[in-house]
């Protein structure tokens, strides 16, 4: 049994979804501003990455078990699972750690980071000084 038609349309959307997030990632198409709301970024950066991995990785695990190959199952199935490692870290909002961004992008979240750190001191500094003032 060979290739059937939605083993090809899942590894051509898996391609496209891979190919549209790398693009992005690269910062050319469309400009940069889709990186400017971070849920959006999130999305871009991890979530799309994740279910364009997962879709190669579906269409790799049933031609896998057609034409009986273990090692391309093996590959599919650890493809899946970091597909989805990938997918949950961007849809859980977990902070990127600095390897994972593009260059370009490194300096804006470090300036969000930096603002959002210096806004909780800010309310902390005010919380302790109304507690001051109450004594």
């Amino acid at each position: 049994m060979g290739l059937m038609l939605l083993d090809v349309v899942l590894l051509a959307a898996g391609a496209g979804v891979l190919a549209a997030s790398v693009r992005r990632r690269r910062g050319r198409s469309g400009g940069r501003a889709w990186a400017q709301e971070q849920f959006s970024r999130q999305g871009w950066l991890f979530c799309m990455p994740g279910i364009g991995l997962m879709l190669v990785a579906a269409a790799l695990l049933r031609i896998g078990g057609a034409v009986d190959l273990v090692a391309l199952t093996v590959v599919a199935v650890v493809a899946f699972f970091v597909g989805a490692a990938v997918f949950f870290w961007g849809a859980l909002f977990l902070p990127a750690p600095a390897w994972a961004l593009p260059a370009w992008l490194r300096p804006v979240v470090a300036r969000e980071r930096r603002e959002v750190r210096e806004r909780r001191e800010d309310r902390r500094r005010r919380r302790a000084g109304k507690r001051e003032g109450a004594r």
